[in-house]
C-alpha cells in the first residue's frame, strides 16, 4: 500500500503474489509446495467427523474433490507426479458440483478419499473410519478416477464409499492408457445407487483394451467389501466391457457380499458384468463365505474356473 510509494516498482501483497505466481508458473515450481504432497495427512475427531465439501460450481465443467488433492494436472512442469504417504482419518469427503450459473447444467464430479482425478501415481496412502460421498458417479475410496497412472499398495478401512454411479473401494472409474491397480487392500461398504459398483473398481473401462493399447492392470489385490448397486454389482470389479486381456489381471482375493437392487438384476461375485469376464483369470481367490443376494456360496458360481472358492484358512 502507501509504504511502498516511491519503490519505483510494482509490489504485490500476498494474495495477489499468489494469484500471479499461479498465472505466471511459478506457483507450481515452488519445491516446497511440490514436497508438501507426500506425508500429508488429514485427520478428523472421532466423535464427530470432520468435514471435506464441495457444494458450488461456477462452470459446467468438471469438478474434482479429494480429502488431499482434488486435481493435478500433470501436464504443468515440476508438477508432481506421486502423491505419496498420505491418509485421511475420521473425515467425511463430499463432493456435489450444482452448477451456479442457472443456463448450464450440472457437471461430472470426481471425488476420490484422497485424490478427485489427475494423471498421477497414488501409492502408500490410505483412508480410515471416514466416508466418501457423492450425489454424482465417479468415486472411489482413494481415486475417483484413474488415468495414466496407479494406484497401489494402498487401503481403505472401515469406509463408506457411495455414488450414484462407479462406485469403487479403491478406483472409482479406470479410463485412458496403461493403468495399474495393485497390492491395495480394502475394508469397505461401498454402494452405487445407479450402476456399476465394485469391492476395488467401480468401472473398468475396457472395450478397446488389446496388448499395446487401454491396458488396465490389476493385480494382488484384496476386496474385503460390502457391495451394492441398483445394477452391475461385483466383489472385486463393478462394470468391464469385456473379458480382461490375457495377463491384466491375476492374483486378486474376493471376501465379499454383494447385492442388487433392481428387480431381475444379478450381480457378480467377482465382476458385475459377468461372472465369465472373471473365467481364466491366474491365482484368483473367493471366499466361500462370501454372498451373492444374500445367498451364500458353497460351489464356484456359474462362469468361474474350478479351485477358485476356497476357505478363508488356506487364503
Amino acid at each position: 500500500g502507501h509504504t511502498n510509494i516511491g519503490a519505483g516498482r510494482i509490489v504485490y501483497q500476498e494474495l495477489t503474489r499468489i494469484t500471479k505466481s499461479i498465472e505466471d508458473g511459478d506457483f507450481f515450481q515452488n519445491q516446497e509446495l511440490i514436497a508438501a504432497i507426500e506425508n500429508c495427512k488429514f485427520i478428523g475427531s472421532e466423535s464427530s467427523k470432520d468435514y471435506i465439501k464441495m457444494s458450488g460450481h461456477e462452470s459446467p465443467d468438471s469438478a474434482f474433490c479429494g480429502g488431499i488433492v482434488g486435481l493435478i494436472r500433470t501436464a504443468v512442469s515440476n508438477v508432481p507426479s506421486s502423491v505419496v504417504n498420505c491418509e485421511v482419518v475420521d473425515t467425511e469427503v463430499i463432493g456435489n458440483a450444482t452448477c451456479i450459473i442457472t443456463t448450464y447444467g450440472d457437471p461430472d464430479i470426481y471425488v476420490g478419499g484422497i485424490v478427485g482425478s489427475g494423471g498421477h501415481t497414488v501409492y502408500n496412502s490410505g483412508v480410515k473410519d471416514s466416508i466418501i460421498e457423492t450425489t454424482g458417479s465417479y468415486v472411489g475410496g482413494i481415486k475417483g478416477l484413474l488415468s495414466w497412472a496407479s494406484v497401489h499398495d494402498c487401503y481403505t478401512y472401515n469406509t463408506t464409499i457411495k455414488g450414484a454411479n462407479y462406485v469403487g473401494g479403491i478406483v472409482g472409474m479406470h479410463q485412458s492408457v496403461n493403468n495399474t491397480v495393485a497390492r491395495n487392500v480394502t475394508n469397505a461398504t461401498v454402494t452405487a445407487t445407479g450402476t456399476g459398483a465394485g469391492g476395488i473398481l467401480g468401472y473398468a473401462v475396457n472395450q478397446l483394451t488389446d496388448d499395446a493399447t487401454n491396458k488396465i492392470y490389476l493385480y494382488h489385490n484384496i476386496a474385503n467389501a460390502t457391495v451394492t448397486a441398483g445394477n452391475v454389482a461385483g466383489g472385486l470389479v463393478g462394470r468391464m466391457d469385456k473379458l480382461p486381456y490375457d495377463g491384466h489381471m491375476y492374483s486378486n482375493v474376493v471376501f465379499a457380499n454383494v447385492t442388487t437392487t433392481s428387480n431381475g438384476s444379478k450381480p457378480g461375485i467377482v465382476i458385475g458384468s459377468s461372472d465369465f469376464f472373471s473365467y481364466g483369470i491366474p491365482n484368483l481367490k473367493v471366499f466361500n463365505g462370501s454372498l451373492v443376494n444374500g445367498v451364500r456360496i458353497s460351489t464356484e458360481p456359474e462362469g468361474i474356473d474350478a479351485g477358485v472358492l476356497t476357505s478363508l484358512d488356506t487364503l
